[in-house]
């Protein structure tokens, strides 16, 4: 689909918009970087980086490692924003409550307090960022 003139390689440009497709976007310098990179190297020192092009196989291979530096912080961040209703940077005994009932679970108030007290790090009765991350990344 990117390919537009249909030579099994994708220019600068074509490569640039499958990328953004994907949501991967570069500053300018970045994306040269990038793409001398995983372009296809070519014997003259002359050539425009303008005029690489890259291969099926490089934009894998480009494609693969990206995916290995996804950013889980991020998503986990984002998740606990959603369940950190008041922004205050703590899930307290409400935010848990309506929490466990939109997952339909319902428990006693003793039970939710006892939850939060055994994440709780700090005593405060609430659970912190910090506290969600070490839960989520127990194995």
């Amino acid at each position: 689909m990117f390919d537009k003139d249909k030579d099994n390689l994708l220019s600068c440009e074509e490569t640039y918009y499958l990328l953004l497709s994907l949501g991967i976007e570069y500053a300018e310098d970045e994306f040269w970087e990038f793409f001398k990179q995983y372009g296809n190297k070519t014997t003259d020192a002359f050539v425009s980086p303008k005029n690489l092009k890259m291969d099926y196989v490089s934009l894998l291979a480009y494609l693969n490692k990206k995916s290995k530096e996804y950013d889980i912080e991020k998503e986990i961040m984002t998740c606990f924003k959603l369940f950190d209703q008041d922004g205050d940077g703590k899930i307290n005994y409400s935010e848990m409550k309506y929490l466990l009932l939109s997952l339909g679970e319902k428990f006693e108030d003793e039970e939710i307090n006892e939850i939060i007290n055994v994440i709780d790090s700090t005593g405060q009765g609430a659970i912190t960022y910090e506290d969600f991350i070490k839960i989520l990344l127990l194995k």
